[in-house]
């Protein structure tokens, strides 16, 4: 969607990976960016966000969309429920443990790339997200 100039990624750096980084790090920066939308580095920094958002008046989803990533068991139970980017934890951490034993058996040559999986991943929409429009109207 970037690509086609339907949407702008800012990056605004990158923050402890627990609730605090979210609070302390993040979410101010993604407000002073003009952002509508965040994506966060898991779900417990997201829930940061929304700590932070909260505190400083902005309301989830109607002004700021937030999304997680891994889709902890909490996310579906939050305030609102946290719109989360769904991973196979368990193949997850076999292909982990598959692709390590692999390269420590037989290490990459010079210059050529280690081993990689690709894990199927999915959108689990829940209310802490709003279409682009509903924002709008807010």
């Amino acid at each position: 969607m970037a690509a086609s100039g339907l949407v702008e990624i800012v990056q605004v750096g990158s923050v402890a990976p627990h609730f605090d980084g979210g609070v302390t790090g993040a979410a101010d920066a993604v407000l002073a960016s003009g952002a509508s939308a965040v994506l966060a580095f898991d779900d417990i920094v997201a829930f940061g966000l929304i700590s932070r958002f909260t505190v400083r008046g902005v309301r989830v989803p109607e002004e700021m969309s937030v999304v997680g990533c891994d889709d902890i068991a909490l996310s579906g139970m939050a305030a609102p429920p946290l719109t989360t980017v769904s991973v196979p934890k368990t193949h997850g951490a076999r292909a982990a443990v598959d692709l390590l034993c692999r390269i420590l058996a037989t290490p990459a040559a010079e210059g050529e790339q280690p081993p990689q999986r690709v894990l199927p991943t999915h959108l689990v929409v829940r209310g802490s997200t709003a279409a682009l429009d509903r924002r709008q109207r807010a």
